[in-house]
Order: C-alpha cells, then sequence, then structure tokens
C-alpha cells in the first residue's frame, strides 16, 4: 500500500527545506569564520603585548624576527629549556601591570608645577 501524499513529501517542499537548511548552514559558517578571526585577532593583540612587556618592541622588525626563529631552533635543539623558560616567564606575567606607556599621572604634573606660575608663561 503506498503511503498519501502529504505536502511534507512533496519534491517542491523537500527542495525548499533544504535550501532553507542551506541558508542556516552558510549562517552558521559566517558565524564561525567570524569567531575564528576574533580569536585570532585577540591572539595577536595579546602577543603584541607581551612583545611591549618584555621591551623588545624597540628592535627592529628583521632583529626580532631573527630573535624568535633563534629562540625556536633553540627549542628545537633543546627541548628541556622550554620549561626554564616557562618558569620565567610566568614569573614576570605574576608581577603587577604597570602603568602603560604614555599615561598621564595628573598627581604628578600637579606637583611639579604650580599653576600660578603656568599662566604666567601661558600669558606671556
Amino acid at each position: 500500500m503506498r503511503a498519501k501524499k502529504t505536502e511534507e513529501t512533496t519534491p517542491e517542499y523537500l527542495i525548499s527545506e533544504a535550501a532553507k537548511l542551506r541558508e542556516k548552514a552558510a549562517e552558521f559558517e559566517k558565524k564561525a569564520a567570524l569567531l575564528s578571526r576574533k580569536h585570532r585577532t585577540r591572539s595577536l593583540i595579546e602577543y603584541g603585548g607581551l612583545v611591549v612587556k618584555s621591551g623588545l618592541d624597540s628592535l627592529s622588525k628583521p632583529l626580532f624576527m631573527g630573535c624568535l626563529l633563534r629562540i625556536k631552533q633553540t627549542l628545537d635543539e633543546k627541548p628541556h629549556l622550554s620549561e626554564e623558560l616557562e618558569q620565567i616567564g610566568s614569573a614576570e606575567l605574576a608581577k603587577p601591570k604597570s602603568k602603560k606607556t604614555g599615561e598621564i599621572d595628573i598627581n604628578k604634573l600637579i606637583e611639579e608645577f604650580d599653576i600660578d606660575t603656568l599662566t604666567k608663561k601661558v600669558n606671556e
């Protein structure tokens, strides 16, 4: 005995449902790509912060790249150094955060400069 044809079993309905599922899959793929980019961006920013915190941001790009490549080579040759370097890094990261470069300490400025003196200089 043949099953009765209902709307849910018609080729048109099945095709439209498949199209809806493809659209949802495309939306999920876009969201996954966006999350992946956000994660990568955050990771790059964090590594950039480590470069600044270590004081290596003043090196030229070729010198910095050379340092990174030498570190990788050394760790490949002597993997036991990883533990020691990780301990050093963990200790440094555990230290309290210092003020950001370029941050203005208004209290220090007030102590260093008398407002009357500054006003006279501006008016001269």
